[in-house]
């Protein structure tokens, strides 16, 4: 094979892949967040933006990614301003579940970090995978990103691979996207060793909404019903419904009164964490008489604890509830395996 076939193999050269990644990024953002998204960003002058808000949105899209690819290749944006557009995205738009690992054991006190200390430990932990990485703090939380690269003998070019990583500053939690091993024990091992922590383990819920995670996971240690770290508190609007009809009869006071308590007690007034799914596995024994067998449940859904929280307004779950579902915001799980004695 002829060395010019070998390098079309290779596919782009590795120094300029960010821009492709650049445009990547640019593209999977809906047109009507683009221009807030680079904005944010900051690498694009304000003149620049301004003409870009010029076109037309049906335009928008194809016109603004080709101009913004050639206008940062011809000032040389690096992998980290690339990186750091990347990270925004996923603050704001980001798919994807993460999961949570708990540091337990501690052995002393908690080091209070910055982005740059935690960029460092993150690139010298991962140093045999070519890391590069983007940190900054949002919403009180430190964001990272991690890019990792391997060279593959078999496809005869660079591999790399983005996942993420976020850190509330003092709390015993890591949350992570798209790392797998064994990135995910060296960073694990890493923080153990930098907030003086003995061990961990992996929580068994996940999710798509990090600050919901986050305050689940908190209220899970502290055994409270916190909205600490939701993106506000917002309280919850009770309708009345409007009646034009005098022969229509209003439900019972008492039993209203009774679902309104049951709603208070066990999921607030104001904003609940957002989950998108619950499962329940209900398992019947095996016995002389009885085969056993397994039943599931699933709520699915972009919001189910405020499905939950609808379904006992409208009288669809009796009062009182299982503790499986009355005590969902501190139990710490998603799933849940109920045996029938």
């Amino acid at each position: 094979m002829s060395s010019s076939a070998r390098s079309q193999m290779k596919g782009p050269d590795k120094k300029d892949a960010h821009f492709l990644q650049l445009r990547h990024i640019l593209m999977k953002c809906k047109t009507d967040n683009l221009l807030s998204l680079v904005q944010e960003w900051q690498i694009l002058p304000s003149n620049y933006i301004d003409k870009l808000k010029l076109i037309p949105k049906k335009d928008l899209k194809e016109l603004a990614v080709a101009g913004i690819v050639h206008f940062c290749q011809s000032i040389q944006c690096s992998e980290e301003d690339v990186g750091l557009l990347d990270l925004l995205y996923h603050q704001k738009y980001g798919t994807g579940e993460w999961s949570i690992y708990k540091m337990y054991g501690r052995i002393g006190t908690v080091k209070q970090l910055s982005g740059d200390t935690l960029q460092d430990v993150i690139k010298k932990a991962f140093k045999p995978y070519n890391p590069m990485v983007v940190v900054n703090l949002y919403k009180d939380a430190l964001w990272s990103r991690i890019m990792t690269s391997t060279y593959s003998n078999r496809h005869n070019a660079y591999q790399s691979s983005v996942s993420f990583f976020v850190y509330y500053p003092s709390l015993p939690f890591i949350f992570v996207k798209r790392m797998k091993e064994p990135l995910i024990s060296i960073l694990i091992e890493e923080l153990l060793l930098l907030f003086h922590y003995s061990n961990s383990s992996k929580m068994r819920f996940s999710g798509k909404h990090i600050g919901s995670l986050a305050t689940l996971a908190l209220n899970h240690m502290t055994r409270t019903k916190s909205t600490l770290l939701l993106d506000g508190n917002k309280k919850r609007k009770v309708e009345e419904p409007r009646v034009d009809n005098p022969r229509i009869q209003f439900e019972n006071k008492k039993e209203k009164k009774r679902r309104e308590e049951a709603i208070s007690e066990h999921f607030g007034n104001g904003e609940l964490p957002v989950l998108q799914r619950l499962e329940y596995v209900l398992t019947y024994p095996e016995s002389d008489t009885f085969q056993g067998f397994n039943c599931k449940v699933k709520f699915v859904g972009s919001h189910v604890i405020n499905g939950l929280r609808n379904m006992v307004k409208s009288n669809k779950i009796e009062q009182p509830m299982p503790s499986y579902l009355s005590d969902v915001l501190i139990l710490g799980r998603n799933r849940f395996v109920l045996k029938n004695q």
